[in-house]
Parts: structure tokens; sequence; C-alpha cells
């Protein structure tokens, strides 16, 4: 009976001991089930994490080449900056030259102009001067062509007295021309 007992507390001690391990078996299994599943968690994140790398990877790049083209364009528009800058300084020194040349031409012209307008008035001067002087010897002849038909009349009125009446007519035109 004593011995009946003893296997009966023996077997019980067996159950218990299998019923425990298995209970840290199932334990055992769900944390190696959770540090798989943690496992595929960290290694999904790692992927993820990569492919971000990847794609930062690739943005950079494709940045690093806008910036390239950026650059270039920059540079090529900058030349082209300073051959315009070139071209229209070297359009503005040949007008400069060309307005210069034609304020020479003008200056020389409008000299010209001047010394024969000066000559032009020297001549018209003369000409005035001239014609006074002319002007003068001609009512001096009228002065003396009058004195000499008065004396010639009054010679002729001398010789004959009642002689010939068409002299008086002469000496009075000769007056009015003296007069004008």
């Amino acid at each position: 009976k004593q011995a009946a007992q003893n296997a009966q507390q023996q077997l019980a001690q067996i159950d218990a001991q299998r019923t425990h391990a298995e209970q840290r078996a199932a334990q055992a299994e769900k944390r190696a089930s959770q540090a798989e599943s943690a496992q595929k968690q960290a290694q999904q994140q790692l992927e993820q994490t990569h492919q971000q790398l990847q794609e930062a990877q690739q943005q950079l790049e494709a940045q690093g080449r806008d910036l390239t083209e950026q650059k270039q364009a920059h540079r090529q528009l900058e030349q082209e900056l300073k051959d315009d800058r070139e071209r229209w300084q070297h359009q503005l020194d040949q007008q400069r030259g060309e307005w210069s040349n034609q304020v020479d031409r003008q200056r020389v012209r409008a000299e010209g102009a001047e010394a024969h307008a000066h000559r032009v008035e020297a001549e018209l001067k003369d000409a005035l001067e001239e014609q006074k002087r002319m002007e003068d010897d001609l009512i001096k002849v009228n002065v003396s062509l009058e004195e000499h038909q008065r004396a010639l009349m009054d010679a002729r009125e001398k010789q004959q007295p009642a002689a010939m009446p068409a002299m008086p007519k002469l000496a009075s035109r000769a007056g009015k021309k003296q007069e004008r």
C-alpha cells in the first residue's frame, strides 16, 4: 500500500514536472515566436531604412546633377551677358566716334559758313560804300553839269539876248535831277 502511495506520488510529481516543462516549453516557443516576429520587424525596418537611404542617395545625385546643370546654365548666362556687354560697348564706342565726327564736320561747316557770311557782309559793306561814292560823284557831276549849263546859257544870253527859249527847260530838268 505504501509502495502504491509512493508510486502514486512519484507519478503525480512526474506529471507536475511534465506539465511545468510543457508550460516552460510553450513559453519558450512563445518567446521564440516573439523574437522571430521582432527580428522580422527589425529586418523590415532595416530594409525600409536601406530603401530610404537609396532614395535619399538618388535624390542627392539628382540634386547634384541639377546643381551642376544650374551652374553650367549660370556660367553660360554670365558668358552671354559678358558678350552682350562687350558688343554694346563696341557699338556705343562706334556710335560715339560717328557722333564726334559729325559734330566736327558740322563745326567745320558752321565755321566755313560764318567766314563766308563775314566775307559777304564785308563785300556788301564795300558795295554800299562804292554805291554811296558813285551817288556822291553823280550828284557832283549833276551840280557841275548844271553849273556848266547855266554858264553856257549866261554866255548865250550875253551873245543873243532873245535867242532860243529851249535851254531853260533843259536847265530846269537838271535842277529836278538835283532835287531828287
